[in-house]
């Protein structure tokens, strides 16, 4: 197994997240100015989450463009390493939820909200990122050792993030029955 190249942390890498920082504020708005809150309680917990999550998923997509950027490892081992793949799901999972939307926001104006809405939960990234990561621990391909830089770290977090925000909405989805 070959050493990462370390990579640090530069001016560009803080503009992309910037600019995943305003999509996810940007889509955040949207979600909201559509939805109707039915209380204090909804309104209390309705903001903070949409916008966790549009941000957990504009962070993850914006990780990919700076793992590529040079100094990176090759093909070889940025595929066994937890925090790229776990972006890669992530997108996978946004694309897959607008593949799935895409009849319903092309024949319906009330479309784009649904998309809008449910692009960024949990239950549509989660499950990608859970056996994207069962797939490298069962092939002997997990490997986050010690030589992972900032990118990998932040990968993996957000990663555990989702599947945290999958565990809570399945709780919290029993809880309210």
């Amino acid at each position: 197994m070959g050493t990462l190249p370390r990579r640090r942390f530069t001016l560009a890498d803080l503009l992309l997240l910037i600019a995943a920082a305003g999509v996810a504020s940007a889509m955040t708005r949207a979600v909201m100015v559509r939805q109707t809150l039915r209380g204090p309680v909804d309104a209390l917990l309705s903001v903070p989450v949409a916008g966790a999550c549009w941000v957990a998923l504009c962070a993850s997509i914006a990780l990919i463009p700076i793992r590529l950027r040079r100094p990176r490892p090759g093909w070889a081992l940025l595929r066994d390493r937890p925090g790229f793949v776990a972006s890669i799901a992530v997108l996978s999972g946004l694309v897959l939820e607008t593949f799935n939307d895409l009849p319903l926001m092309l024949n319906y104006p009330i479309g784009v909200e649904s998309w809008l809405y449910a692009a960024s939960f949990p239950s549509n990234v989660a499950p990608l990122v859970a056996v994207s990561w069962l797939v490298l621990a069962m092939g002997g391909r997990w490997s986050p050792g010690p030589e992972s830089d900032w990118v990998d770290r932040a990968g993996l977090a957000l990663g555990v993030l989702w599947l945290v925000g999958f565990a809570a909405a399945v709780v919290a989805s029993f809880w309210l029955l």
